[in-house]
């Protein structure tokens, strides 16, 4: 899934996979047909061809997955687009993810462990969004990181308005109940596999035409570099951090 999200965010779709695995002499059978199945599986949900890779043997279970995609120039989303003035949008919920795995690290119970367990890409979502949007990024490391990642490589700053980062209701519930910070997880946790994207002001009401198949919440504004990127909570203005880095 996190292969097919990335090339989700920039408005392609995938066409060929690559497996290499590297495999212990120990290896039971029963686990290579579990994991194929498993592959074959999302391969026939996203109409991949599984062209090859490779097989090796070696102390440790590895296994590296390759997606190749393919996108019309046209619907091309570059994370060095965005401008000036631009909005800021992110589609479903954010930080069900992270919750997902804290929960399961305190063994506690709730449905935000499917979302850290069971990722959706947003590749259909991807494709009808690639016609409006000028950057965009899938919310892998989370928010705060996409964030920067764009404005570093559009040379622009950003306002991300915190009581609009859009939370599920579960989350913020359970999150409470371990004594974390739901927009904490939104921020800084990952693995949510939503996209975030900039778009021209003048093109919301374009959006809003396909609202019925895309859940999109209006999270922040692209600044002139000059100004920076922060997190705006009430009035306090906050230094927009990094999220999970690998």
């Amino acid at each position: 899934e996190s292969n097919v999200s990335d090339i989700a965010a920039m408005g392609g779709f995938p066409k060929y996979a690559l497996i290499s695995l590297t495999l212990p002499k120990n290896t039971d059978t029963k686990f290579i047909d579990k994991l194929y199945k498993g592959i074959n599986k999302k391969c026939k949900k996203y109409k991949i061809n599984l062209i090859g890779g490779n097989l090796s043997n070696g102390k440790n279970t590895v296994i590296s997955v390759v997606v190749i995609g393919l996108v019309e120039k046209k619907n091309l989303c570059l994370r060095s687009n965005a401008k000036i003035n631009d909005l800021i949008l992110v589609t479903g919920d954010l930080g069900s993810s992270r919750a997902g795995l804290q929960l399961l690290r305190n063994n506690k119970k709730g449905t935000s462990i499917k979302y850290y367990l069971n990722p959706n890409s947003r590749l259909n979502i991807g494709r009808l969004l690639s016609k409006h949007a000028n950057a965009m990024e899938d919310v892998s490391d989370g928010l705060g990181s996409e964030i920067l990642n764009i404005c570093s490589e559009s040379k622009t700053g950003a306002v991300i308005y915190k009581e609009k980062i859009p939370l599920n209701k579960n989350t913020i519930k359970k999150t409470k109940k371990i004594k974390k910070d739901p927009y904490d997880y939104a921020l800084y946790g990952g693995e949510d596999f939503e996209l975030v994207f900039t778009i021209n002001k003048n093109k919301i009401k374009t959006l809003n035409k396909i609202k019925n198949k895309i859940k999109f919440t209006i999270v922040g504004k692209i600044l002139p570099k000059k100004d920076g990127i922060f997190l705006l909570d009430k009035n306090r203005k906050t230094k927009l951090n990094q999220g999970y880095e690998h």
